[in-house]
């Protein structure tokens, strides 16, 4: 019995020696084939989409505001919108991306980092619970 109790005492410090160094760790999708990057992408723009979406009712005034809510979504919107652009990897053309994506990676590169921005002038104003500030911020 004893040493069984040495032994989660011996896994419960090694774990607490790496957990430090694993939380700085991110990790990252891998793709196999390129349809797996695709379809990744397109899994991501979807969700994406759909919660953007959800939110229109609400920013057009035929839903009521719920502040809590909005923010919740929002936080949501903010994980995805990192999701999509780890599909995008060389090799990965085709699906629906237009070829201009890999001809001007770099504008592409860039409109993908303006859009994080306006989510992240999303993530503040869900923060505020005012309905203009929100709606401002949305659109």
């Amino acid at each position: 019995m004893e040493s069984r109790m040495n032994k989660a005492a011996a896994a419960l410090l090694s774990c607490a020696l790496i957990l430090p160094f694993a939380a700085g760790v991110q990790a990252e999708p891998q793709f196999e084939k390129p349809d797996d990057a695709i379809a990744y992408r397109q899994s991501a723009l979807k969700l994406l989409g759909a919660h953007f979406g959800g939110l229109a009712p609400v920013m057009r005034g035929r839903a009521p505001y719920d502040a809590a809510r909005i923010q919740s979504e929002v936080a949501i919107i903010q994980t995805l919108a990192a999701l999509p652009w780890k599909g995008f990897g060389e090799g990965t053309q085709g699906g629906n991306a237009l070829p201009a994506v890999w001809q001007d990676s770099a504008k592409f590169r860039e409109a993908a980092k303006t859009m994080q921005g306006n989510v992240a002038k999303l993530v503040e104003a869900s923060r505020s619970g005012d309905f203009d500030t929100v709606r401002a911020a949305y659109g």
